[in-house]
């Protein structure tokens, strides 16, 4: 009889070890009702253009979970798609009569804050965390995007998406689910090459 018993609370202990590795580190994430964000860009004379995108504005209402884990739709999304109108305009006749093409340089940067109580604060290379930040929030360019711009053409559309990869033990799970995700996007006109029309 004590056997048996002895059987029994192996195999539960066995059950209760073997669901532990199989558990999946994501239940719910970054809190924050579209998960397509839109903006228009106006890179002046100055060549170069820096906008920030909290996540969470653009959520507003969802949460961004990894890939495979969306449960609701309704409440939950695996991608935020962020959507650039880019423009190059000048103010200055220099340049009338001429045709100038530049090439077109977005440089997205992450930056991921947590809560320490009061406010948001940005994790650091000092947290023990920050090199997870860029294996598990990916912000990536959408391959059509246009690497080129023509001074006073109509407006170019730029498209990125942002995604969490799956963390790997419950303390990257705790980190990302308590934290808030912001994406910076610097876009520059360089090489600027002209030609007479």
């Amino acid at each position: 009889m004590k056997k048996r018993g002895l059987v029994i609370g192996l195999l539960v202990l066995l059950a209760v070890i073997t669901s532990g590795f199989t558990y999946a580190f994501w239940a719910a994430s970054v809190s924050g009702d579209t998960d397509t964000a839109v903006g228009t860009i106006n890179i002046g004379e100055g060549n170069a253009v820096v906008t920030s995108i909290d996540i969470d504005d653009v959520l507003a209402g969802k949460e961004l979970v990894p890939a495979g884990f969306v449960v609701n739709a309704a409440t939950e999304t695996a991608e935020v798609a962020l959507q650039f109108s880019v423009v190059w305009s000048t103010l200055s006749t220099a340049l009338d009569g001429s045709e100038s093409v530049g090439d077109l340089t977005i440089t997205p940067v992450v930056k991921f804050s947590l809560w320490n109580g009061t406010a948001f604060v940005e994790v650091t290379n000092a947290h023990p965390l920050y090199a997870q930040i860029a294996a598990h929030i990916l912000v990536v360019a959408d391959p059509a995007n246009a690497t080129e711009i023509t001074l006073g053409a109509p407006a170019t559309t730029i498209t990125y998406s942002v995604t969490l990869v799956e963390p790997d033990n419950v303390t990257e799970y705790e980190f990302f689910a308590n934290g808030k995700i912001e994406v910076t996007f610097t876009f520059e006109v360089s090489n600027i090459q002209t030609t007479d029309n």
